[in-house]
Order: structure tokens, then C-alpha cells, then sequence
């Protein structure tokens, strides 16, 4: 049964995410590109969210998946991921790799996806790096 009461919010802005590396966690990093925050927001049967590339994605359907990339992300060490949104696929290039995704949790208290990032030394990677040192800032 669909809910009668609830938000459909449109482009949800999300904040970017909070780069670690700086002042004092720089040493910590080792002066590398790590950067934490909202991944996706899901949608809850009050708040149905609407992506910048117009889907939804339920907290039932998120959970589901971050059990396995969790798993992969604690065996493999990390997981990959792209610059720009691959279109059309859901497997992630290497010679397009720009980041790893070393951590992802659920958020309930904003059911949100949150993660945490490291830029890579590759040349998407060094684009991503100019990007942000221009002054803009980093979504996933």
C-alpha cells in the first residue's frame, strides 16, 4: 500500500563532503586526499528523496546492498570508483578509477549513506585533486 502523507523532495541537496586531510590530519593522512560524508540519502515512507539521475532508492533496497560492500570493502580493503557516474554499467573501469571507498555505514539518525574516500594518484584521480583545490567541492 503506498503512503498517503508523505515529501517527495526533488534534487535533495546533500552536503559535500568534509575533507580530512587538513590542519591536523594531515600527518595523519599522509598529506593524501581523504574525504568523508553523505554518499546517498534514502527514501523513507515520510520523505521520499529524488536524485540528481531521478531514482529513488529505498532504505530497505540501500541496506541490502551496503551489507555486500561493506563485506568487500573489509576483504578487498577497499573498493573503486569512478570520476563521473559510469553510464550505463554498474562495474567501475580501472584506467577510470579515481577514488577507493574505504569505508561505508548506514546513518539512521539522517538515513543516509555515509562513506569515506581516498583519492587515487591516477589521472582521474589528479582531476579530482585540481577540482578541489579550485574551490569545488566533491559529491559522490
Amino acid at each position: 500500500m503506498r503512503p498517503t502523507n508523505f515529501k517527495i523532495c526533488r534534487n535533495y541537496s546533500l552536503t559535500p563532503l568534509k575533507k580530512l586531510n587538513e590542519s591536523a590530519d594531515a600527518q595523519a593522512n599522509n598529506g593524501k586526499y581523504v574525504f568523508q560524508g553523505v554518499f546517498t540519502a534514502c527514501s523513507t515512507p515520510e520523505k521520499v528523496i529524488v536524485n540528481r539521475n531521478n531514482r529513488i532508492y529505498t532504505k530497505t533496497e540501500i541496506l541490502k546492498h551496503l551489507a555486500y560492500l561493506r563485506e568487500a570493502i573489509k576483504t578487498q580493503g577497499c573498493l573503486l570508483g569512478e570520476l563521473d557516474h559510469p553510464d550505463g554499467r554498474f562495474d567501475i573501469q580501472l584506467k577510470e578509477a579515481s577514488h577507493k571507498i574505504v569505508d561505508l555505514w548506514y546513518d539512521n539518525s539522517t538515513d543516509c549513506v555515509m562513506g569515506k574516500i581516498e583519492l587515487l594518484d591516477t589521472p582521474n584521480g589528479k582531476i579530482a585533486k585540481e577540482i578541489i583545490d579550485a574551490g569545488y567541492p566533491l559529491y559522490v
